[in-house]
């Protein structure tokens, strides 16, 4: 929009037709509400006013739409990821927040799901001197791999080969993710397209 306010002055044309360019809207935010639970932690999102609360624990967090189904929950326990919420149907019946799986009482479908024994030493959080993308998250996913930016904005992981993967949603990305150097069965080493990361001891 703010490209096409520009272009517009610059040839002296009508600003009113830029209005058509919307930003994107906030989804329905009752569509979120209520209880969502993990085999270790409870969830509680209320609407208070005209916008989300996150109930954890003796804690009332704010939660912040990002895009999507995903918001920031400024709290030291939560800051680390966004959280996510999943749709089925268009109804939202889950919610995830790192390597954490919660459900709530719309959710019909299979409560567990195992990743493979092998990937367990890829999860983790992985560092680089790239100036574009310094550092990613591997995390678990209902038995799959997804790859987490700075951004939060998670990407899922498709195995192709042996500690190889292709990186999004989309079959034609040409982007991949190899594992290699491996220690004690962790992987020390995440080669994504062609740019080398290292395991760090963080989170």
């Amino acid at each position: 929009m703010a490209v096409e306010l520009f272009r517009r002055a610059r040839h002296r044309e009508s600003l009113a037709e830029a209005s058509k360019y919307a930003l994107p809207s906030q989804p329905r935010l009752n569509d979120y509400t209520g209880a969502y639970t993990s085999s270790v932690r409870l969830l509680e999102v209320r609407k208070v006013g005209g916008s989300l609360v996150l109930r954890l624990g003796d804690e009332q967090i704010p939660l912040e739409w990002r895009q999507g189904d995903s918001f920031f929950a400024g709290s030291p326990v939560m800051e680390r990821y966004l959280l996510l919420f999943g749709r089925h149907k268009g109804k939202v019946v889950e919610a995830f927040h790192g390597n954490d799986w919660y459900t709530n009482a719309r959710y019909e479908g299979k409560k567990s799901f195992r990743c493979r024994d092998e990937w367990e030493g890829l999860k983790g959080h992985y560092r680089s001197h790239n100036p574009w993308l310094t550092n990613f998250r591997v995390v678990a996913r209902k038995g799959s791999l997804a790859l987490v930016p700075p951004s939060g904005l998670e990407e899922p992981m498709a195995p192709l080969g042996e500690n190889t993967f292709r990186v999004g949603a989309d079959k034609r990305s040409p982007e991949r993710i190899r594992f290699d150097a491996f220690l004690d069965g962790e992987a020390q080493v995440a080669v994504l397209s062609g740019c080398e990361y290292a395991r760090c001891f963080t989170p």
